[in-house]
Parts: C-alpha cells; sequence; structure tokens
C-alpha cells in the first residue's frame, strides 16, 4: 500500500488535510496535559502534603476509593497496606475517602481504618479526568502522567494488586 499521507494529500483538500493532521495531532494519550500535584494526609506522620507528577517519577499511581461504612473496603485496606509497603519503589498508592471526609474526620477514618498510605484531601476524578465511582472499593491503575490505565471493581488482594502490576508496568520493573 502506498503511504497514507500521499494518499490523503491527493484525495482531500489542502485545507481539510491540513484540518486532518491538526486533530490527529492531539491523539497521543500517553503525552501529559499539564505537571499535577494532589494534596494528602500522610498517616505516619500525620501531615499534610502535597505529591506531584515529578515526584512519582516512573511509577504507577494506585488510586483506592473506600469508605469506612463499606464492609469490603474495611476487608481490603490491610491488602492495600502491604502492596504499597511492599512496591514502594515500582507504585504510589493513594486512598479516596468516596463520602469526602475532611480535615479531623478524614484523619479519624483513616486511623480508625488503620490506613498507612497516604490518602488524598479531595477527589482527583477531576484532575484526572477519571470515570465516575458507583461501587466501593475501585481501585484505578493511572500512569506517573496521570493517565488511566486499568479499573479494578471490588475489593483487592495482593496478588490481584500485584497482577495488575505487571499488566500496567510495561517494563519498567
Amino acid at each position: 500500500m502506498k503511504n497514507p499521507t500521499h494518499f490523503l494529500m491527493a484525495h482531500l483538500p489542502l485545507p481539510n488535510f491540513l484540518l486532518l493532521c491538526w486533530l490527529m495531532a492531539g491523539c497521543d494519550q500517553t503525552t501529559p496535559k499539564h505537571q499535577w500535584q494532589l494534596n494528602v494526609f500522610n498517616p505516619g506522620s500525620n501531615q499534610t502534603s502535597t505529591i506531584s507528577e515529578s515526584s512519582v517519577s516512573h511509577q504507577l499511581l494506585v488510586i483506592n476509593y473506600w469508605a469506612e461504612w463499606c464492609k469490603p473496603c474495611r476487608e481490603e485496606i490491610p491488602e492495600l497496606n502491604h502492596f504499597a509497603q511492599a512496591e514502594q519503589n515500582h507504585v504510589v498508592v493513594l486512598g479516596v475517602n468516596f463520602d469526602d471526609k475532611q480535615s479531623a474526620a478524614l484523619q479519624e477514618a483513616v486511623h480508625k481504618l488503620g490506613i498507612t498510605f497516604p490518602v488524598t484531601t479531595s477527589n482527583p476524578a477531576t484532575l484526572f479526568s477519571l470515570p465516575e465511582i458507583t461501587g466501593l472499593p475501585t481501585t484505578l491503575i493511572l500512569d506517573e502522567h496521570g493517565v488511566l490505565k486499568e479499573q479494578l471493581p471490588g475489593p483487592q488482594t495482593l496478588n490481584s494488586l500485584e497482577a495488575a502490576l505487571l499488566r500496567n508496568n510495561t517494563g519498567k520493573r
């Protein structure tokens, strides 16, 4: 087959061809839209800090939506804690409270459930153009640029999280 560019140039008027090229230039989803940053509560230090795209270079983001009232969420927390510790050089695990608790209420819920990984102080869905979360728990795998790679509904185990890491870690390990 001939070069597709030559074919398009021969069959499209120049303004339409240029418009098509311009539109297709934005089709690469791996290109980050902007540098992102999130405020997180760190249970180990009881402090709030900021994480950013540059601070998680070459790591996957594992974002877990949870709620205090969700029994499967409570059962999954120890698995996520273990995964976050075991894979700290390859992933950044972030929790998101589904009920949007803030300040002291968020800290209390984090400590009550024994969460040891950072928890965002706001829902990152808009920042990363994430799908609406309709069931709990839900875990999302994102690349370091915040591009969604996989959605894992329901409670996860260490084994299912490790499998997701292998599926989405394009040889960086």
